[in-house]
């Protein structure tokens, strides 16, 4: 994987910073190791002010995650090389939880509220990396450089077939907001797809893959400068601390060579800095890299927008359900229960943004892709997966009892409506179609007092004709469809297809490219 090395902070503008623990605060892990050590650890950072999730979360930020490009200040993205200006605001970024926040069922509990793995991200990227674990990629499906989506290598990604594996420079980074969120909160409530890196009857916590893997990403990235400033900033706004930046020879003690031994707080800690005038150190990115052909984006990714009426139904588009509750939002997906009694979709993590809940930018991987098939009075619905494979038809059969039908039948058959955003999948005698948010369950009920249903539609852009830009470049901006900034206005070099172009002052507008 390339190393991405930057030389400039906004928090860093002068001087090199080392960490300032108050002192005593690790005092109490003294003499301790292994699983008892980190149990001290989390007494010693785990209460903490907790602060609202969004708009709270990018003001947070603006003080954590932003450093100094071209005399500009940018929100630092792990994710991607894309450089978004703090002052343009964030379209185009989601807040990204580093530890999937389905893992623990999304509930908007501390952890889904702590910054410690909190932070801007490429939507893209954020997308594609889904809720995979971390890993090494053997064979890969997806990059932007930074970020890569592929299969595990032999022995990792715990029974998942894709891992995440973020660049050299940001893995021990990555590594040790882990270890953090697995020792805070090795007490909530992980789902089921935890197991793969996490295993909790093991005194370790992770599984003997995850710990060779977390350990070795920490000893060859070591802590740097970015996560010392980091870590402080968060410390003046959560008022605690990660205990692995600060002293990093602890994961040692815990889960490495020198577990076993009785732990001894080492002090501030020298980090590991690019030396520019070093041959050995690598060169340093662009900070304005060239254009990236954009990702035609598959079925089930990019922008979805909410159906507000029945208007906004087409045989030929695609949809998602969601159930909308007072903790979370949910998406149906193919993956059934078989227990007659109890048979439901299984709940998917979301990612609805823009506040008013305008846009999904993120679907589960098994996300059940919904086309409304007209079957006279009454609508009948198809499901497919993400990449276009057909799942069967979605059928009620009796009240409670959802499931996919291999082919139409009559008990595929519902009256559908839409209303200010609700929408009423109908089933007759057996009920309609609501969200059980305390089962959780998508399923029908003879009776209301369940969570409505939204749906949302996957936005096609067209352009009517096909648009030359004029040869004043300095003046404008393009975009591709889903929000990206491609850095050229050539439009001769942009491969077809349907682009924005922002110029100051005027009214955004859509452009064709390169098609007659």
């Amino acid at each position: 994987m390339k190393k991405i090395t930057f030389f400039i902070f906004a928090s860093l503008l002068a001087g090199t910073i080392s960490a300032a623990v108050p002192d005593g605060y690790y005092d109490s892990l003294t003499g301790l190791n292994g699983a008892a050590l980190r149990k001290a650890a989390k007494n010693v950072v785990r209460k903490h002010t907790v602060i609202n999730y969004g708009t709270d979360t990018w003001n947070a930020f603006k003080k954590t995650d932003v450093h100094f490009v071209n005399g500009q200040n940018c929100w630092w993205d792990m994710y991607s090389n894309n450089n978004v200006n703090v002052s343009s605001g964030h379209d185009g970024l989601n807040i990204e939880h580093s530890v999937a926040n389905s893992w623990w069922g999304k509930t908007k509990n501390d952890a889904y509220k702590d910054l410690f793995h909190l932070n801007p991200s490429n939507s893209d990227a954020n997308s594609r990396k889904g809720n995979f674990p971390l890993g090494e990629v053997g064979s890969q499906t997806w990059s932007n450089g930074p970020t890569t989506i592929g299969k595990p290598v032999s022995g990792q990604g715990g029974g998942n077939g894709s891992v995440y594996e973020p660049c050299d420079e940001y893995k021990g980074d990555f590594a040790r907001v882990f270890m953090y969120m697995f020792t805070v909160y090795d007490d909530i409530s992980w789902k089921s797809n935890t197991a793969w890196m996490y295993d909790t009857n093991s005194a370790d916590l992770f599984k003997p893959w995850a710990v060779d893997l977390l350990l070795k990403w920490h000893r060859q990235d070591p802590v740097s400068e970015k996560e010392i400033a980091r870590n402080e900033a968060i410390y003046g706004i959560q008022h605690n601390r990660n205990p692995y930046i600060d002293s990093p020879e602890l994961a040692e003690y815990v889960w490495g060579n020198l577990k076993g031994q009785p732990y001894k707080y080492g002090g501030e800690y020298t980090p590991v800095v690019p030396n520019p005038d070093d041959p050995s150190d690598p060169e340093p990115i662009d900070p304005n890299p060239g254009y990236e052909e954009p990702v035609e984006p598959a079925p089930g990714d990019g922008v979805w927008n909410l159906v507000a009426s029945m208007a906004d139904i087409n045989a030929d588009d695609q949809y998602v359900a969601v159930g909308v509750g007072d903790k979370s939002n949910v998406i149906m997906t193919y993956n059934l229960k078989t227990t007659k009694s109890s048979g439901y979709f299984e709940v998917a993590d979301v990612d609805v943004l823009g506040g008013s809940e305008k846009y999904i930018m993120q679907l589960p991987e098994d996300a059940a892709i919904i086309r409304f098939v007209p079957s006279g009075a009454d609508y009948k619905a198809g499901i497919s997966s993400k990449t276009g494979e057909s799942k069967g038809w979605l059928e009620c059969s009796a009240v409670k009892t959802m499931g996919l039908a291999s082919s139409s039948s009559g008990a595929t058959a519902f009256d559908l409506s839409v209303s200010a955003g609700t929408a009423v999948f109908d089933f007759a005698s057996y009920g309609k179609l609501f969200f059980n948010e305390s089962s959780p369950r998508f399923t029908t009920y003879t009776s209301t007092g369940q969570k409505s249903l939204q749906l949302y539609r996957f936005k096609r852009d067209t352009a009517t004709s096909n648009i030359t830009i004029d040869d004043d470049s300095d003046s404008v901006f393009i975009y591709t469809i889903q929000g990206i900034r491609v850095n050229t206005t050539d439009v001769n070099s942009l491969p077809a297809g349907p682009y924005i172009e922002v110029r100051p002052g005027k009214t955004p507008r859509k452009i064709l490219v390169g098609v007659k």
